[in-house]
């Protein structure tokens, strides 16, 4: 009986001296499902990059190591304007996450091909041709983009004003080419948004994101490749004030959508303060930003395939065909092998 646990387990013949004991043989076997368990698992966890800036309360742009930058928002910090708590969220879920600079990265093919998907966090940088380009073609390949605004791009907003377009410009130079922009800081208060029912992500479904002093996404009405995840309206103040330097005429605002692109996705959320542990305003604690940011984060790693290959053999031994349903019948196998 013990050759059909090997033929089960991919094995033409015995991998080891067939005189061992049961209890032996349940070692093995343990330990090879283990390590197969492992090596599924490993298939659904994404490498994700996050990009940040480094900005003076007056909007200078600071080289590192000098003065003292304003909200950077780093995923190694874990005072209130920190996102260690969306590093241990992302890391929770299986996935890596590394941060990098915006000044004297280079957006190279060698780059991006190391990550599955990339986060756009609040930077300086307007990116160059060549860059958005290499972008582009990942993006089609099937990477995840989740990018967001705000006015502290470009400091601090009692210096720089809430207005100040650094945020806009730097998140619009990347999704514009997408049909999407994003507007300057509306600096009207916490806002509280509905996702919307059956949306492309369904575990975020009637949930709310919170954010503060917004800046909405403008989208077109007509284009049918946007979605709308979660809508933007206010009934305190349902004007939004300031769209100066928005092209997409007529437009339409929304609080987060989806852009398919090729194999890839893009996700453009209206605010920061969803993402950071405990600053001002809201935070990832409130409302259901936490449980929002996780569907979104594994939304845009690769899933695996319809029919993932359940068990790769190791080189040299060859797969009959029967390992996908071993798991189950392990125990009626063992049982009645022979001890010997």
């Amino acid at each position: 009986m013990k050759a059909n646990i090997y033929r089960a387990l991919g094995f033409s013949a015995p991998p080891f001296n067939t005189n061992l004991s049961a209890r032996s043989v349940s070692t093995f076997i343990a330990a090879f499902i283990i390590a197969q368990l492992l090596f599924l698992a490993s298939a659904d966890a994404a490498s994700i990059a996050y990009i940040h800036g480094r900005v003076a309360n007056d909007g200078t742009i600071l080289d590192e190591g000098v003065g003292e930058p304003y909200d950077q928002m780093l995923i190694t910090d874990t005072g209130r304007t920190g996102l260690s708590s969306f590093r241990t969220l992302v890391e929770s879920q299986g996935h890596t996450i590394e941060q990098f600079r915006d000044q004297g990265l280079n957006l190279s093919a060698a780059f991006v091909d190391q990550f599955d998907v990339i986060i756009f966090g609040l930077h300086q940088r307007i990116w160059s041709s060549e860059g958005k380009e290499i972008l582009d073609q990942w993006l089609q390949a099937g990477g995840g983009i989740f990018i967001y605004s705000d006015s502290a791009s470009g400091g601090f907003f009692q210096e720089v004003g809430a207005q100040n377009p650094v945020g806009q410009s730097v998140t619009n130079n990347l999704i514009a080419t997408y049909g999407m922009q994003v507007t300057v800081d509306q600096a009207d208060g916490t806002t509280p948004q509905t996702a919307n029912q059956n949306t492309s992500i369904s575990g975020i479904n009637g949930l709310i994101l919170e954010g503060e002093g917004v800046s909405p996404v403008a989208i077109s009405p007509s284009d049918s490749s946007i979605e709308v995840l979660v809508p933007y309206s206010r009934t305190r103040d349902p004007e939004v004030r300031h769209q100066q330097n928005l092209t997409i005429d007529p437009r339409i605002f929304a609080s987060m959508v989806l852009k398919p692109f090729g194999q890839g996705h893009i996700i453009v959320m209206f605010d920061r303060q969803p993402m950071w542990n405990d600053g001002p305003g809201s935070s990832i604690q409130r409302r259901d930003n936490s449980e929002i940011l996780r569907e979104v984060v594994n939304f845009l790693a690769p899933r695996p395939d319809i029919n993932p290959d359940p068990t790769p053999p190791s080189p040299g031994i060859p797969r009959t065909g029967e390992e996908e349903n071993i798991a189950p019948i392990l125990p009626l196998l063992l049982e009645n092998s022979d001890p010997s």
